[in-house]
């Protein structure tokens, strides 16, 4: 992954520069990574600069790598990369939920975003997204393990001094929840640790 991270980043500002060619250190993007099929089409929810759907094109040869993200910074540093990726498309939203546009898609993605969402919308975003699938579309969401006290810690102290948010990490049990509550069957859940944070990656099915 740090090769074609580092390709991706090389001509970012120099925070999303650093940000993005150690991205493969801090999360669960091999095993995010690992569960999308050869050649599908991809949307990424909270995509940021768009190093998951670079890293899937390059790893997966998905036929479409689409996603949004709320910060224009994160979109404008994704428009001055020096590779050319026609595959690729991030654009910019102010609309917190997910879009409405995701039936042709047959992955959608979700890494280390619901944990930004406000808590008291975070079940209606989860339920929306759930709502919003074509049936047979697979679902890959993965976020800071809430049950963890350790990772419930360090993740709001992180997102606190970083990103002057204050963050609240969800259980997967509440989000596993959630999403069998409203369509989706879960295929999978599994744990990894990365620097001091504990994540699940959850992948489910919509009915």
């Amino acid at each position: 992954m740090a090769p074609y991270l580092h390709e991706y980043s090389r001509s970012m500002p120099l925070m999303y520069r650093t940000k993005v060619a150690n991205r493969h250190i801090i999360g669960s993007f091999h095993m995010v990574l690992g569960h999308v099929p050869q050649g599908a089409r991809l949307f990424d929810i909270g995509c940021g600069t768009g190093a998951l759907l670079y890293l899937a094109v390059k790893l997966r040869k998905v036929a479409l790598a689409h996603g949004y993200d709320l910060s224009r910074e994160a979109v404008a540093a994704s428009e001055g990369v020096s590779v050319a990726v026609p595959e690729l498309r991030i654009t910019h939203s102010t609309e917190v939920f997910p879009p409405q546009d995701l039936t042709n898609y047959d992955v959608v993605t979700m890494v280390d975003v619901l944990h930004h969402v406000a808590a008291p919308m975070q079940d209606a975003f989860v339920s929306r997204l759930a709502k919003t699938l074509a049936p047979g579309t697979l679902l890959i969401l993965s976020d800071m393990e809430g049950a963890n006290l350790f990772t419930g810690i360090t993740a709001r102290v992180h997102d606190l001094v970083v990103n002057k948010q204050t963050v609240r990490p969800r259980r997967s049990t509440d989000v596993t929840a959630i999403l069998t509550d409203n369509g989706m069957k879960i295929l999978s859940i599994a744990w990894c640790w990365s620097v001091v944070f504990k994540s699940f990656v959850l992948a489910a099915q919509k009915i």
